[in-house]
């Protein structure tokens, strides 16, 4: 099962832009990013979460998995500075979305 459908290069198969303007904004602090960043988001059924991270291209250029939470930390070794997206899920369910900048 997947959460998004990319193909080889990572980039977003299908994926419905309007979908992901509904859904519920993460923060991130500090914003911008220079070394790493906590990310809070809501996970009302506290489930297993998994992280993307898209580059302006809408390459996935990041994928973490995390236990159960409502927070992460991401370290952004080997990122070049930029603007990125990212977005949230637990199982098939997309739970937040985001933007920052790596500087």
């Amino acid at each position: 099962m997947y959460l998004i459908k990319t193909n080889e290069n990572g980039v977003i198969l299908g994926q419905a832009e309007s979908e992901i303007r509904q859904l519920p904004q993460a923060s991130v602090i500090p914003d911008p990013v220079t070394d790493r960043a906590a990310i809070r988001f809501p996970n009302p059924q506290w489930a297993e979460v998994s992280f993307f991270l898209f580059n302006a291209f809408g390459q996935t250029v990041r994928e973490i998995r995390f236990g159960a939470t409502d927070r992460i930390m991401l370290d952004r070794q080997g990122l070049p500075s930029g603007e990125y997206q990212f977005l949230i899920g637990a199982g098939t369910k997309r739970l937040a979305q985001g933007r920052l900048i790596l500087k």
